[in-house]
């Protein structure tokens, strides 16, 4: 079982910084979140949805960088994360594309849809190397 590189170690660092930044509006101050930038929402409860999501799977990050995991171990859950980035990325997308939308929203809708692109191919390339490495 080979350990996590320090590497991928730190791009893991960095998807627990983004996903907490994120997830705190959303689970805790959605109303005023959504009014500051924009957001149009159906119901509160999928925002808050979405930041415990965010959350956990921060913790769940976290908890394997601590706990010195394997990267055996973190790879089903790696191979979620990804599935979920590309999920958002498709939302995010398709947002833009069909939700009308004022300069704001509009722009924060870009910043994130870049931030999760951008994490998403960091991710997914340092992912394949270290599966290389591992095999």
């Amino acid at each position: 079982m080979a350990e996590i590189s320090k590497q991928f170690r730190i791009i893991l660092i960095i998807n627990i910084v983004i996903s907490v930044i994120y997830s705190i509006p959303f689970m805790f101050m959605i109303g005023t979140w959504s009014d500051f930038i924009g957001y149009t929402y159906s119901t509160p409860w999928f925002a808050q949805f979405f930041g415990v999501t965010l959350f956990i799977m921060a913790i769940w990050l976290l908890r394997a960088i601590l706990q010195k995991k394997s990267f055996e171990d973190i790879t089903f859950f790696v191979e979620f994360l990804f599935a979920i980035m590309a999920g958002m990325i498709i939302y995010f997308v398709l947002e833009l594309l069909f939700v009308p939308s004022d300069q704001a929203t509009r722009i924060y809708g870009i910043v994130g849809t870049g931030i999760t692109v951008a994490l998403f191919i960091t991710n997914m390339i340092f992912y394949f190397i270290e599966t290389a490495k591992n095999k």
